[in-house]
């Protein structure tokens, strides 16, 4: 199953690309395409894996907001190490990463996530953690007023 928030300035190309690849590789029947979805959270709830196999910034955001998403969601995550991806999953303990267009990278980390379900659970609930502890509303307000307070008085 593929997902695409379908925002993205060369949207229509990359899907282009995608169903041309599905296509060559005979994958018709067993590959869906969601496109736009309002219920990202379920989607990541029924997910076994979220990879997110950029290979460049897309926005001006140098970490992209599904990162986190999932993160919360508590599934492994397979990333690109690229932008700030790094700063916030840690390789190895909260997700996997792998170089922007490293197939055979891609590949190996996608198969240890999927036949190793001790390290699938453990990357997930690191990640969770992790969100829940620096980037809850909680925790993102506390900081944020600290900054008034740092430039106030």
């Amino acid at each position: 199953i593929l997902l695409t928030k379908g925002t993205y300035e060369y949207e229509n190309e990359r899907l282009h690309t995608i169903n041309k690849t599905i296509s060559e590789l005979n994958l018709k029947e067993s590959t869906f395409i969601l496109g736009r979805r309002n219920d990202i959270p379920y989607v990541y709830a029924a997910s076994d894996v979220v990879v997110m196999p950029f290979l460049d910034n897309y926005s001006m955001m140098d970490t992209p907001l599904s990162l986190l998403e999932a993160m919360a969601c508590g599934k492994p995550i397979i990333a690109s190490r690229i932008g700030g991806i790094p700063e916030m999953l840690k390789d190895g303990e909260m997700g996997l990463l792998v170089e922007p267009g490293d197939e055979n990278g891609l590949a190996k980390a996608l198969t240890e996530v999927l036949t190793n379900g001790e390290l699938a659970v453990d990357l997930g609930f690191n990640e969770r953690r992790f969100v829940l502890d620096n980037h809850s509303w909680d925790n993102m307000t506390e900081k944020l007023e600290d900054v008034y307070k740092e430039i106030l008085f």
